[in-house]
């Protein structure tokens, strides 16, 4: 299984694959679940996230998905089925955030390093890299924030632009715009 995948609820008795947002319904030793796969392939690299959940949570079925998905990645098992808009948009939609913001990041880098584009890119890569690291260490963002601005400097002008701007409010909006989605999206089925 590639890709972010859910289960999603009981209900159907067959499989099926659609691309490139993949909904798969299926039966699994005889509970009936309902599975979403994303076309991110993050399962590739063993860190898909999985977010499951099914009326039964003690059923075979239901453990012996939790299992399977176990082997791509991470399972987070929901508490009712209403979560799964808010997984799809936190996990599904969520990466994608992220890399618009780092796509304007490469470009404000890109326009400081034009004479070599492939340094750029390994350098770029480097970062995004460090990024992971600094958080494996330190997994609190305000002592990761505060280690890298100063007061009065230009990370804390940054930052006051950001929270002047309301990138917060910004975000938080497109969470709850691609949940909303993901409900309208669910009822049109």
């Amino acid at each position: 299984v590639f890709g972010i995948a859910r289960i999603i609820s009981l209900g159907c008795e067959y499989f099926s694959i659609l691309s490139p947002a993949t909904t798969v319904k299926i039966a699994v030793l005889g509970a009936i679940l309902k599975i979403f796969c994303s076309a991110l392939k993050a399962s590739a690299f063993g860190k898909g996230v999985t977010a499951i959940y099914a009326v039964n949570q003690d059923s075979v079925g239901f453990n012996a998905a939790k299992k399977l998905f176990n082997k791509v990645g991470h399972v987070v098992t929901l508490e009712n089925e209403d979560e799964m808009h808010r997984f799809t948009s936190i996990i599904g939609s969520g990466q994608a955030f992220l890399f618009q913001v780092l796509n304007t990041y490469l470009q404000e880098l890109e326009k400081i390093t034009i004479s070599d584009q492939a340094a750029t890119k390994l350098m770029f890569l480097d970062f995004i890299t460090s990024l992971g690291d600094s958080f494996s260490q330190d997994q609190n963002f305000e002592r990761l924030i505060n280690k890298i601005k100063s007061p009065g400097g230009t990370t804390q002008a940054g930052l006051d632009s950001l929270k002047m701007n309301n990138l917060d409010k910004i975000l938080q909006d497109a969470f709850q715009a691609a949940e909303d989605r993901s409900i309208e999206i669910s009822n049109e089925q």
